[in-house]
């Protein structure tokens, strides 16, 4: 691999980075005041950065898994968030569901890292 292509992964790692924490905040924001304020623009925001997300992993295919499980986590929280605005009391909290979220956007964030690091170890070695 040439030296612009590890400075072009690299920016996009870095990317990625600042999207998952941004993404982090937002659904922390829309699954705490989902219950009183059910609000579709928080909602929506939230989708966009999935999109800008699966974006930018699409340049690390060592990360397919960890992005899938984040992906997979996403869809279950908003259905848990879905159906408690409409049916109360039915399911799984969605606090619980979010704390399984945040883990699964954790172990994405650090697998980053690590590619940032294998990445920045390649660029030494050449």
């Amino acid at each position: 691999m040439s030296r612009s292509h590890f400075v072009a992964l690299d920016a996009i790692a870095f990317q990625l980075l600042a999207a998952l924490e941004e993404y982090e905040e937002g659904v922390c924001a829309l699954a705490v005041g989902w219950q009183e304020l059910q609000d579709v623009e928080a909602y929506a925001r939230v989708s966009r950065q999935v999109d800008h997300l699966r974006n930018l992993c699409a340049a690390f295919p060592a990360i397919a898994g960890p992005w899938v499980t984040l992906l997979i986590s996403h869809a279950d929280l908003m259905h848990t968030l879905w159906r408690t605005a409409h049916r109360p009391g039915e399911g799984p909290a969605p606090a619980l569901r979010l704390e399984d979220h945040l883990a699964c956007i954790r172990d994405l964030h650090g697998k980053c890292r690590r590619v940032l690091t294998d990445t920045f170890r390649g660029q030494k070695r050449q």
